[in-house]
């Protein structure tokens, strides 16, 4: 089931997800792998700013990856996504750990919550996937949504990522492949996006995997931003 937080909602606000255009991409892939994100998602950033009981939305959810550790730790947590199926494996992690938590259909570009309703955001590789004027959307929205002196967790790959410059060019570090876009940041690109936070804390982290003996890295940049 997926829940609507009436009381968190906008009255004359809704989202249409009929037209986004990554919508088909990513049920096709949910329904046909099950879950994409796998891995450990480390809370420990987020339990030395936030109290246990703190209201988080994960902004782009997936399959839970995230939302499952937030609420082992105690965390009030809503997810949403554009992919009903990623929402229909979320809500079975969470059943399987025996918790709850409210998980809503919905569009990063233009959130249905009101205004200063969450303590934090946690919003991973999400804006990888966007248009240019799509990721000052979603931040815009993301800050509207935030209490004062709330934070954002959020983390992008850069353009020193193993993967950067495969597939059809499409704009400045922007790559179409296998039908998906793949926006590729640098710090001072993130920087300036996230200029209307009055703090920024900026890593640079490297994420290494082995395939068949090779190394590839997954360069990314992580950045907390307080409202």
């Amino acid at each position: 089931m997926v829940f609507l937080c009436k009381k968190l909602f906008h009255k004359n606000k809704y989202t249409n997800t009929d037209d986004i255009i990554n919508m088909d991409y990513w049920e096709k892939e949910y329904r046909m792998k099950g879950r994409l994100w796998h891995g450990h998602y480390s809370v420990e950033k987020i339990e030395k700013r936030l109290k246990k009981g703190s209201r988080i939305l994960d902004a782009g959810c997936g399959n839970g990856k995230a939302i499952e550790p937030l609420i082992k730790k105690g965390y009030d947590v809503i997810g949403f996504d554009i992919s009903k199926t990623a929402l229909k494996l979320t809500e079975k992690r969470i059943i399987n750990i025996g918790k709850t938590s409210k998980l809503v259909l919905s569009d990063v570009n233009c959130f249905s919550f009101k205004n200063n309703c969450f303590d934090a955001v946690v919003c991973n590789y999400v804006l990888t996937h966007l248009l240019n004027k799509e990721r000052k959307k979603c931040i815009n929205e993301i800050f509207r949504a935030l209490k004062t002196n709330g934070f954002l967790f959020i983390e992008v790959f850069s353009d020193d990522d193993f993967r950067y410059g495969k597939g059809k060019k499409t704009g400045e570090n922007t790559f179409m492949r296998n039908g998906l876009l793949y926006h590729y940041f640098t710090e001072n690109e993130m920087r300036e996006l996230l200029g209307c936070f009055r703090k920024l804390e900026v890593d640079n982290i490297v994420k290494s995997r082995t395939i068949s003996g090779d190394r590839y890295d997954h360069s990314i940049i992580s950045v907390i931003a307080q409202k």
